[in-house]
């Protein structure tokens, strides 16, 4: 499979789990990320959100990881907050 489809799959799937997230599991990380931050990103539009989540996947990379962890959002986020998503 073309890696940039594998790419856009993995952002997608990112970008569900923040969009379905139930109140338990939002609550539980709000507890991780501060629920602020957690209420913000997940409030932004689509192409925001994407932008973000695609930043985060960046960030991972290189720190040599596959996949996104919360903190990776978080910054991805605090960047885009700054203009540089």
């Amino acid at each position: 499979m073309n890696a940039a489809v594998v790419h856009a799959a993995n952002v997608a799937v990112v970008v569900n789990i923040l969009r379905a997230m139930t109140p338990v599991a939002a609550a539980h990380l709000a507890l991780n990320v501060g629920a602020a931050v957690l209420q913000n990103i997940t409030a932004l539009n689509d192409t925001d959100l994407i932008a973000v989540v695609n930043r985060a996947f960046a960030i991972a990379l290189a720190d040599g990881r596959g996949m996104v962890v919360w903190a990776d959002i978080v910054q991805a986020y605090e960047a885009w907050l700054a203009g540089d998503v």
